[in-house]
């Protein structure tokens, strides 16, 4: 990492054929390598790869909830930005919890994703509610607790998307 911050010039603001950075990488990983290429490249936490992903996007949907915390802190706003399809962070998050090695980081992220911002309960991707895309998950025997605490943490917080999505029906 070292490396890439100080040779070859430029390294860290170049983006591959997706249009990510070095930073986008890193925020689906461990806080340290993203607060490193940050404070390399001011700024870089706002700048969306191809699809329009921010490092908060990855970040939520592989990193670690120090991470995103970190991320959040820099970039408020990166909690409701959309990239193409609409599809917002904390559906990278719910989406994460069946490959993560530690399904409750999703859990716990997901939880720190509703308590900052009141409208991110409302958010759909591509027109379906959190709760439906937690309720479409495949889990397994290893993440089935997980899933479950997952359901209800969204259901507590918009039970009105039963409805909504007509879940119940």
């Amino acid at each position: 990492l070292e490396l890439l911050v100080k040779k070859p010039p430029g390294a860290i603001r170049h983006a591959d054929n997706e249009g990510c950075l070095p930073i986008h990488y890193a925020s689906g990983g461990l806080n340290k390598c993203c607060s490193i290429l940050v404070e390399a490249y001011p700024g870089s936490e706002r700048i969306g790869a191809m699809y329009g992903a921010l490092p908060f996007h990855f970040a939520c949907g592989g990193g670690t909830l120090a991470t995103v915390k970190y991320l959040y802190k820099l970039y408020p706003d990166a909690i409701n930005h959309t990239r193409t399809g609409g599809y917002y962070p904390i559906h990278y998050t719910i989406g994460s919890m069946d490959v993560r090695d530690d399904p409750t980081t999703a859990m716990d992220i997901v939880k720190f994703l509703l308590d900052c911002d009141p409208n991110v309960k409302l958010q759909k991707g591509a027109g379906v509610s959190l709760l439906r895309v937690a309720c479409e998950l495949e889990p397994n025997d290893s993440n089935i607790e997980a899933g479950i605490q997952m359901i209800k943490t969204i259901y507590d917080a918009y039970p009105e998307a039963i409805e909504d999505d007509r879940i119940a029906s």
